[in-house]
């Protein structure tokens, strides 16, 4: 189970549009930005091929990290942002650090939509 998203993104990212921005935060106890968003698929490819199974899960610090990840991403020459949004895979709730429901009024005045994947065993 613990490669079963990481072959799905892998199969996904041939989809994706060329110049679409992806980052990568990884999260367990803590969430850290391991690839910030850019064009650079082998980057992204390379940080979830090393994701591994942590003991804790929180889901909220990762979607704060994404925020501020697309909050980074420098608008383009005439000054326009990009639209952003954050797909969390997860393989169960959360155990540490704030819920997603103390992070989702942040991402509603961001603007940014949250979409998750549930992956593993119940």
């Amino acid at each position: 189970l613990r490669h079963a998203p990481q072959r799905g993104h892998l199969q996904a990212r041939g989809h994706l549009q060329a110049n679409l921005q992806v980052g990568v935060v990884a999260f367990d106890g803590t969430a850290h930005l391991r690839v910030a968003p850019a064009t650079d698929r082998a980057a992204v490819t390379k940080a979830i091929r090393q994701l591994e199974l942590g003991e804790r899960t929180a889901i909220g610090e990762a979607v704060a990290t994404s925020l501020q990840a697309i909050e980074d991403v420098p608008p383009d020459e005439n000054g326009k942002r990009a639209p952003g949004a954050i797909v969390l895979l997860s393989d169960g709730k959360t155990t540490w650090g704030r819920t997603i429901d103390e992070i989702a009024p942040e991402a509603k005045t961001a603007k940014v939509p949250v979409s998750t994947i549930a992956y593993g065993t119940p």
